[in-house]
């Protein structure tokens, strides 16, 4: 279950290319992607499997949230 999934609030889902190409083909200058992650608590060993995916995540610059900092051209 991914936690940050909130169907009745995320009707859409963007990728770390997508994201910022809909920002530059809208006018902006991208000036900075950030991939962080959602810190997920979860008890025994279901939540140590989900420490060690999102210290990977981390490490490949592949998480669960994507921050753009863009200015409008």
């Amino acid at each position: 279950m991914w936690y940050g999934l909130v169907p009745m609030e995320h009707r859409w889902h963007y990728t770390k290319n997508n994201l910022p190409k809909l920002l530059v083909e809208n006018g902006f200058d991208v000036k900075k992607v950030i991939h962080s992650n959602m810190w997920y608590s979860l008890p025994g060993y279901k939540g140590l499997i989900i420490k060690i995916i999102l210290h990977i995540a981390d490490i490949t610059n592949s998480g669960d949230l994507i921050t753009v900092i863009a200015r409008k051209k």
